[in-house]
């Protein structure tokens, strides 16, 4: 996929050791927007990929200390675009797909939906099952608000979360801008409200671009009454578009999906044709790629 400006997408995590606090902030400029392009997608559900995309990441953040490790956010309900799903990795790695490219709607897109689902899941590099899988109910507020819960009800982490959309000044189309702030072990009821106090119901570019401001490991954020908080730099890293499809994943789906099967596609089209939901990359499959296939000396059948 395409080379990312690291000055326009880009994440750090971080402490802020005199609150007992751990924080995540994230920008993005790019890759957002070629995830949504990939998808065909509209304006809103550009946004709402975007979003998503940010969300997955913070949840990756706070997952798992392994790079490579992923984390998924699923999020479905009964109006459109039905489905979106994000993967993200700690490393910045970063896909997704939507049901519905193309919708439109008014409020929140899960705005009196039915059965509307907010799904994490955690999946090892080398297993194709999730380690871990959580699902609770999809409220009908912001994205943010709905992570939140999810963490309190899940881990039971106190945690603060924003993640808003900004025009840069040159006009070069929107920015994503998120942060979470998250409790230590041991954090007091005060330490908290400082924190709340520091946050102080300031959106995502404001924060983020202020606890950034600087230079080196060790910076200084305004907390109340003239005080400073010092804050120290853990991580740092870019975003990227990502994706793993490759011809034997996708020999071993058709593998799984059993040879009768095949052979009805392959007999009414000619050919069986894939086309990756993530990167929209396509795989044929003509009768000789089937047959070793499904030879037991095959890539798929051994």
């Amino acid at each position: 996929m395409s080379d990312v400006d690291p000055h326009a997408s880009f994440y750090t995590i971080g402490i802020i050791p005199g609150l007992n606090f751990r924080f995540v902030l994230a920008r993005d400029r790019q890759v957002a927007t070629e995830v949504a392009t990939l998808q065909g997608a509209s304006p809103q559900v550009s946004s709402l990929l975007g979003e998503c995309l940010l969300g997955a990441f913070l949840l990756a953040s706070h997952a798992t200390k392994d790079l490579i490790e992923t984390v998924s956010l699923h999020l479905e309900f009964s109006g459109p675009p039905r489905r979106v799903i994000a993967f993200a990795r700690a490393a910045g790695a970063l896909r997704a797909t939507v049901a519905e490219p193309g919708a439109r709607w008014d409020g929140f897109a899960w705005t009196e939906a039915e059965n509307a689902i907010l799904r994490v899941n955690r999946w090892h590099r080398d297993r194709g099952r999730p380690l871990y899988s959580s699902t609770v109910p999809l409220r009908e507020v912001p994205l943010a608000r709905n992570l939140e819960d999810y963490l309190g009800r899940s881990d039971q982490i106190q945690s603060f979360i924003r993640i808003d959309a900004s025009a840069p000044p040159d006009g070069s189309g929107s920015e994503l801008f998120a942060y979470m702030f998250q409790a230590l072990p041991g954090a007091t009821a005060d330490q908290v409200d400082e924190a709340l106090e520091l946050i102080d119901g300031r959106n995502a570019p404001e924060l983020v671009r202020e606890m950034l401001d600087g230079a080196g490991e060790q910076r200084q954020v305004p907390g109340t009454e003239h005080h400073f908080h010092s804050v120290q730099m853990l991580r740092s890293g870019s975003f990227f578009a990502y994706c793993d499809c490759s011809a034997g994943r996708v020999q071993q789906v058709l593998y799984l999906m059993g040879r009768r099967e095949v052979d009805r596609i392959m007999a009414e089209h000619g050919r069986v044709h894939v086309e990756c939901e993530f990167c929209r990359r396509a795989y044929d499959f003509f009768p000789n790629d089937v047959e070793l296939i499904f030879d037991d000396t095959g890539p798929a059948g051994r």
